[in-house]
């Protein structure tokens, strides 16, 4: 029997040489040699291009300004609890897992740069004119806007981190952040939901020439430290109270329990040896 020939696996991310590594082309020396970043190496990761040394400040900026570690906040509440058991690597991958398409975290930063883009599209220009009406429409058809929200504060202090550090490298003339600071001027002129940092980021990561889905992964990947201190820390302290729930905070709301017909046998039997006794 003829089999189908297997087609090979080709890969551009890396190749082990003798005597030198290579990521992406580039021997890691070379990297080295020219201080190539963490957040460097993210984004090369992440499209396989790199960036130049300036254009990594960006993406440190983003990872520096977006930093929200409590442990209190979902899904890192995940990691603290899986972690809380004294393993630290489950926990850093159980709060990792739950973020691939959700609505909350840096996998939403994507969806932000989506909505930045079609939105922009529909304007025709980065103006709060041109923006109103496109920005009406999308509010009164819309309960959620990734980007927007932000919980028990008026305003999201990490996207105004992220806001001055962009002033200061002087890329807020940029395409996509002139459009997003439109977009934010539109929205509260109808009395919309605050921004948040998502939406600053992936206008940034959008001027960078990332695109949607490249701005989800890479802020995931950004977001580690947020996760991976959680469950450092929660796996050494192997908190009790995360392991088990004390016995009075549990109520069981269900149907009554019920055993199956071997198990009434066998119950019988035991009620009539002690009977007999």
């Amino acid at each position: 029997m003829n089999q189908a020939p297997v087609e090979p696996i080709r890969t551009h991310v890396a190749h082990a040489e003798w005597g030198v590594n290579r990521y992406f082309g580039f021997a890691v020396p070379d990297l080295l040699r020219r201080e190539e970043s963490l957040a460097g190496l993210l984004a090369l990761a992440v499209r396989g291009r790199p960036l130049s040394l300036d254009e990594q400040r960006v993406v440190d900026d983003i990872a520096v300004a977006m930093t929200l570690a409590d442990p209190r906040v979902w899904p890192l509440k995940l990691a603290r609890l899986v972690s809380s058991y004294g393993r630290c690597l489950p926990g850093l991958a159980a709060g990792l897992l739950c973020l691939e398409e959700a609505r909350i975290g840096p996998w939403t930063f994507g969806a932000a740069a989506d909505l930045l883009q079609s939105l922009s599209e529909e304007a025709g220009e980065p103006t709060v004119a041109a923006m109103l009406a496109p920005v009406q429409r999308l509010l009164g058809g819309r309960r959620h806007l990734p980007g927007f929200l932000v919980p028990f504060r008026p305003r999201c202090e990490r996207l105004q981190l992220l806001r001055e550090a962009v002033i200061a490298r002087r890329r807020h003339e940029l395409p996509w952040w002139a459009a997003m600071e439109a977009f934010i001027a539109a929205v509260r002129q109808l009395e919309g939901p605050e921004p948040n940092v998502g939406i600053g980021a992936a206008a940034a990561c959008l001027d960078l020439g990332f695109t949607s889905r490249e701005i989800a992964i890479l802020a995931t990947g950004l977001a580690q430290t947020e996760f991976l201190s959680n469950a450092a820390e929660g796996s050494r302290q192997r908190a009790p109270v995360l392991q088990r729930l004390p016995d009075d905070r549990v109520r069981y709301v269900g149907a009554p329990p019920r055993m199956t017909p071997r198990a009434q046998v066998g119950a019988a039997k035991r009620r009539d040896e002690l009977e007999k006794r």
